[in-house]
């Protein structure tokens, strides 16, 4: 690659990319940019005339051995992988979310910007429970974010997936958060313990197989078993929701990302046992993408 100006380099590989249907790729040109070359999004655009060197070299952090360490040759390498539709998150091995830095791989979905408004809502009307448990915790995103939003609270996070689980204590480790992370099939570990949850947390698989087919190209790069579930995409929602006496404190409370169409389903399966504490919160696009659930079960 010649030498060339941070403005022609967005703008060239831009069109490359849109010839790949990657929607706004400005945007990410642009983050892959302020990552290899750590200044901020913002910053690029001050200084569009900042030349990007033939022979530049990549910054020491970015090293890898057996690999070409000049920045030219990395960004290209981002660059292509981004065509393939790879998820810029898994490219660049970091997201944001809430208000903790995460690294991220394919053994681990992605943040979602549905899940950090359930926790942000979780932040504005929760009060200190003493013991949380993130069901399915991935890369750790959930539990982490509200160990710092609850820092008096002992935060449980379990995932079946042993590389997760080394994922979320990585970032949990980054984040200065104390977790307790178990490898379980959902409440398996904890049926003799006697513990019971002022809240839990779950992000479960949700997506109808028959559905997912038709998900954007990124999605295939994240873990199947991570996103799809049988019963309409309704199985883990009900394993769940059915554990809830059990597993719930007096007073404790359960919260699920679900699907947007899912509230007819999961109303008629909470009816049929005669629960009526819950509630669906819909999101900012005015979706229904959270279910709540309170331990106060009482029956009519």
């Amino acid at each position: 690659m010649p030498n060339i100006t941070i403005k022609d380099f967005i703008q060239e590989n831009s069109n490359y990319l849109r010839q790949y249907q990657i929607p706004n790729p400005e945007h990410d040109v642009a983050l892959i940019l302020s990552h290899y070359l750590q200044i901020e999004y913002l910053e690029l655009f001050l200084q569009p005339n900042r030349m990007i060197m033939e022979d530049e070299p990549l910054l020491p952090i970015f090293y890898q051995a057996g690999k070409e360490n000049c920045l030219p040759a990395r960004l290209r390498q981002a660059i292509e992988e981004r065509s393939t539709r790879k998820p810029l998150q898994y490219i660049l091995g970091n997201v944001h979310f809430a208000n903790c830095y995460l690294e991220v791989n394919e053994s681990v979905l992605i943040p979602r910007p549905e899940t950090e408004f359930m926790v942000d809502y979780i932040r504005r009307n929760e009060v200190s429970p003493k013991y949380i448990l993130d069901l399915g915790t991935g890369s750790g995103a959930v539990a982490i974010a509200l160990k710092k939003y609850f820092p008096r609270s002992q935060v449980y996070a379990i995932d079946i997936c042993q590389r997760a689980l080394q994922m979320a204590k990585q970032n949990a480790k980054l984040n200065n958060c104390e977790i307790k992370f178990l490898r379980s099939n959902l409440f398996v570990k904890f049926f003799s313990s006697g513990l019971k949850f002022d809240l839990i947390v779950s992000n479960p698989p949700y997506v109808n197989i028959k559905d997912y087919p038709t998900l954007q190209p990124e999605i295939f790069f994240e873990p199947k078993k991570a996103l799809v579930a049988k019963d309409q995409g309704l199985f883990f929602l009900k394993k769940i929701i059915s554990s809830i006496p059990t597993f719930l404190s007096n007073h404790g409370v359960l919260y699920l990302e679900i699907g947007s169409e899912q509230k007819k389903d999961l109303t008629r399966f909470i009816n049929q046992r005669g629960w009526k504490n819950f509630w669906f919160i819909q999101d900012l696009q005015g979706l229904d993408r959270i279910l709540k659930i309170s331990s106060t079960l009482d029956v009519e």
